[in-house]
């Protein structure tokens, strides 16, 4: 895929401001939603649900034990099911797949999905990113196990996974905590050097952290995509503990790469570290 790269320009904050999650759960036929099945699933992943309505295209449930300070009170996470009737637009899903890395039959699957509900999270910005997630994750494993989609597309990172990989992946003895809440892109620069790579995490922003975005010429874009997937883990584990100019191992033991915080070259707008090496 190509892309021409954005103006430089070093970023007025080092944080990004937290986003909704959104996930679409996608079906080649129609689906049901059996409120009382999800409860059923949901009592399995959580300590306390609630829930807290149900009409004919919302159901919201409330987790008490994610709660976080509202003014001057605590005020449990919530995670909501919308349905639509609005068919899906043909291309919303052109770049995912441009991008889609894990899953090789996404592109016969995708075009077969006619029928979608969509899933958010409520409440949730003033809580640790983490126990967001966490929330968040075990939610949406809960719905796959009862409505069984196709796909699942997470909106913020752009990124469409196989629903039970994604399952076996979150509930591993070491679970993948980023999966399907972070992506690698990969792009050709149109407007660079010759045979010059553009390459980024996308997802790390809606949680309030800084993606990771790198160009480059000589080095194997596999090994860059192992380098930022654990640029991305060590972020989420630690916290924002890079700072402008400080330095990271890149390639080799030996190579030191200096990080910027910079808006980012290619859309979504957010603030990315970009890695430089030492001169």
């Amino acid at each position: 895929m190509h892309t021409d790269i954005g103006n430089q320009g070093q970023a007025q904050s080092a944080t990004n401001e937290p986003e909704l999650f959104y996930a679409q759960f996608l079906f080649e036929a129609p689906f049901t939603l059996d409120k009382d099945q999800i409860l059923a699933e949901l009592t399995k992943e959580f300590v306390q649900v609630d829930s807290i309505g149900s009409e004919d295209n919302v159901f919201l449930y409330a987790f008490p034990e994610y709660s976080a300070q509202y003014d001057d009170k605590e005020v449990p996470m919530q995670c909501a099911i919308l349905i639509s009737e609005i068919p899906l637009p043909s291309k919303q899903f052109d770049s995912a797949l441009q991008q889609n890395w894990e899953w090789q039959d996404a592109q016969e699957v995708i075009p077969r999905c006619q029928y979608h509900f969509t899933i958010t999270d409520l409440l949730s910005r003033n809580l640790d990113y983490r126990l967001r997630a966490e929330c968040f994750q075990k939610f949406v494993i809960a719905v796959i196990r009862v409505t069984q989609p196709q796909a699942v597309y997470f909106k913020h990172s752009d990124k469409l996974v196989e629903p039970f990989t994604y399952v076996d992946a979150l509930t591993d003895e070491q679970p993948d905590v980023l999966n399907g809440l972070m992506n690698i892109r990969f792009f050709n620069v149109s407007n660079g050097n010759e045979g010059e790579l553009f390459m980024d995490t996308l997802g790390l922003h809606a949680l309030g952290l800084p993606d990771f975005q790198i160009t480059f010429t000589a080095y194997d874009p596999n090994e860059i995509a192992s380098l930022l997937t654990g640029y991305g883990h060590y972020i989420y584990q630690k916290g924002r503990v890079i700072e402008e100019g400080s330095s990271i191992q890149g390639l080799q033991p030996d190579q030191i790469w200096i990080c910027h915080f910079m808006d980012s070259f290619v859309p979504p707008r957010r603030v990315v570290i970009t890695m430089e090496k030492e001169k």
